[in-house]
Parts: C-alpha cells; sequence; structure tokens
C-alpha cells in the first residue's frame, strides 16, 4: 500500500514539475513587421540588422518568408495600419506583432516602435531619438539605436498565451442583400424614375384619382374659365370701341370728338374700353400659366403610366391649333 502511495506522488510530482518547466520554457510568438525605412541599400542594411537583433530576442520569432508572403499581397507593407497588422498575427499565428520604423537625420537617429497583440490591441510603444555613436560605421550607430530599443521593449517579459486573445480571426458576418424577384409581373417605371410592378400601379389607379392628377384638371378648369373670361372682355372691349368711334368720333385714324359730343360721357366710355381691355390681357395670361401648371402636374402625375396621350400642333389659315388625344381618368 505505501508502494502504491508512493509511485502516485512520484508521477504527480513530475507532471507539475512538466507543467512548470513548459511554462517556463514557453516564448511569446511574435511577427516582426519590415523596418520602415529609407529606400535602397542603405535602407536594406538597416532592415537586415533590425531582423539579426530581434531574432537574438527571447522569443520565437516567426519565418521571415511567412511574413513576407502576406505582404505581396498588400504592396510589401502594412504602413502601420492597424487592421493588416491584425490581419498578419492571424494570417502567421502570432500573438504579437512588432513593427518600427527608423530616419536619420544629419547626426540624430529617430526610431518608432510599437508592439500589438493580434486582436488589435496595442501593448508597448517606445520612441526613440538617438545621436550617432561613430562617424563612420552606420553598422555601428544602427546597431546602437537597435540594442536600445529593444532594452526597452523587453519582448521575452510579454506573456505567451495572452489570455483572452485568440489566434482564430474573427467571423464576418455576411450581409445579405434581398433582391425582390418578380418573376413574369410587368414592371413600369413611373414619372420620378422608381420601378413598380404594373399590378401594383394598376390597383392604386383603381382606388381613385390621386391629388397631383385633381391639381392638374383643377388649373386646367381655371385655364378655360380664365380664357373664356378673357374673350367675353375682349368682345365687350371691341364692342364698345366701334360704338365709340361710331357716336362719339370725328372719324379715323385721328379719332377726335365731334363738336356735338358730351365730353364727359366720352371719356366715361373710353375708361370702359381700357378697363376691358386690360382685363382681357391678364385673363389671358392667368389661362396661359394655369394650363402650364395643369399640363406639367398632369405628365408628373402617377396615372401617366396608364395613359397613352399624343399632342400635336395643327396649322390652320391664320394660326394653329394645339390638339391632345388620349385617355384622361
Amino acid at each position: 500500500m505505501q508502494t502504491i502511495f508512493n509511485k502516485k506522488s512520484l508521477g504527480f510530482l513530475l507532471c507539475v514539475l512538466w507543467a512548470l518547466s513548459a511554462a517556463a520554457w514557453a516564448k511569446p510568438r511574435v511577427s516582426v513587421h519590415p523596418l520602415m525605412t529609407e529606400q535602397g541599400p542603405r535602407g536594406e542594411r538597416w532592415n537586415a540588422l533590425f531582423m539579426r537583433e530581434v531574432s537574438k530576442q527571447n522569443i520565437e520569432m516567426t519565418a521571415e518568408g511567412e511574413v513576407e508572403g502576406f505582404l505581396e499581397a498588400h504592396q510589401g507593407s502594412c504602413k502601420n495600419e492597424t487592421r493588416c497588422l491584425r490581419d498578419l498575427g492571424y494570417a502567421t499565428r502570432a500573438h504579437y506583432i512588432l513593427v518600427a520604423s527608423m530616419l536619420r537625420t544629419e547626426n540624430l537617429y529617430t526610431l518608432r516602435a510599437r508592439v500589438m497583440m493580434v486582436n488589435g490591441e496595442e501593448v508597448k510603444r517606445v520612441p526613440l531619438d538617438m545621436e550617432r555613436v561613430s562617424k563612420i560605421s552606420e553598422e555601428a550607430n544602427a546597431m546602437a539605436v537597435y540594442a536600445k530599443l529593444f532594452e526597452e521593449l523587453k519582448l521575452e517579459s510579454l506573456p505567451p498565451h495572452p489570455a483572452g486573445v485568440s489566434l482564430e480571426p474573427p467571423i464576418k458576418e455576411e450581409v445579405k442583400v434581398l433582391v425582390p424577384v418578380h418573376h413574369d409581373r410587368e414592371i413600369v417605371r413611373m414619372p420620378d424614375g422608381t420601378l413598380k410592378p404594373r399590378d401594383e400601379v394598376e390597383e392604386l389607379l383603381s382606388q381613385g384619382m390621386s391629388p397631383t392628377r385633381q391639381a392638374s384638371y383643377v388649373f386646367m378648369g381655371v385655364s378655360g374659365a380664365t380664357v373664356l373670361a378673357g374673350t367675353v372682355f375682349a368682345l365687350l372691349a371691341h364692342s364698345n370701341s366701334r360704338y365709340y368711334k361710331r357716336e362719339y368720333s370725328a372719324g379715323p385714324p385721328s379719332y377726335n370728338l365731334r363738336a356735338d359730343v358730351d365730353v364727359a360721357t366720352s371719356e366715361k366710355l373710353k375708361k370702359q374700353i381700357r378697363w376691358q381691355q386690360a382685363t382681357s390681357i391678364i385673363s389671358f395670361s392667368v389661362a396661359t400659366a394655369a394650363a402650364a401648371t395643369g399640363v406639367t402636374l398632369f405628365f408628373i402625375s402617377p396615372e401617366r403610366g396608364k395613359n397613352r396621350l399624343k399632342a400635336g400642333l395643327v396649322p390652320t389659315q391664320g394660326g394653329a391649333v394645339l390638339s391632345l388625344q388620349g385617355v384622361f381618368p
């Protein structure tokens, strides 16, 4: 019995030691974006030195080929865009992504770096401005800056498996667009440019005349009434004018008054003629405006899809006649 207990205890102890050792040896997996710096041989050399320095850190570094394979579809660089860097982490199965940029001005090296998790959360950001340590060796200056950078980043202190962070990319919700299918239903274009099934339009038409069509008929009616009124006043003015010339005028073309007429009565008749002429002109103007409005409303009313309206101008002796043909609900 004592032997069994000892074996079980030993097995449990070994499991605990294995788990502790595995945790101790676990390293954070980091995908390193190529150094964003100047183009040309010097920039390539700086990037190579940067990658070499990263590989010395106590981390699990994603193979450069995997990163380059991902960036081929992104014009060779994520340009420090969070979404692109996040997708890089998912593609390379890394919990962390390191991105840095370096610029050299005169005797100063400016380095900016940040570390973000695959879910897009930034965990570290390091800005560095460092004067050169060598007047002749670019490599020595770059390595001095990189050493200072990684001393502050402390990549090995990152949790190997951050809690709540998955390497599986979030599922993108598909947006479904429902397109109405009308099958054999005939589609007609409405005056406002929209498309509707003909049976729906006819159903609306069967419910009665639209307010727009009603208004068009009202304006057309007003136009007809004012034309009639204008015609009446024009005829009255013409009749009174002839009477004036016959009874009070000395004869055309002077229209001078005869000596034997009543001046006050003749002036009153002249004023009446002028008023009738002005009223006739105003009536015809109102008729024209009402007709234009009525025709416009007629053509923009929903019933237009059902109508077959034809307009024509027929020349006649001394003028022309405007004709309209069609179905008017």
